[in-house]
């Protein structure tokens, strides 16, 4: 779906490895390492940026207030 909205292959990249990591810190049986963590942080904060890039003025107030992302 990313690749229809208009995301760049970094942010879908980025995306990729948060869901990847979520999934294997979920089922796995160690804490995720501070590489890992800091990895994550980086992933979102792309996501965020982009996101907020590709919303219009009325799609970012509903983002803001509805969905609580920034």
């Amino acid at each position: 779906k990313m690749d229809k909205t208009g995301y760049d292959e970094s942010t879908r990249e980025s995306f990729k490895y948060l869901t990847d990591s979520a999934i294997s810190s979920y089922f796995g049986k160690d804490d995720p390492d501070e590489n890992v963590t800091s990895r994550c942080k980086a992933a979102l904060d792309k996501i965020k940026r982009e996101t907020s890039r590709l919303l219009n003025p009325v799609e970012k107030l509903g983002a803001m207030i509805i969905a609580n992302l920034y």
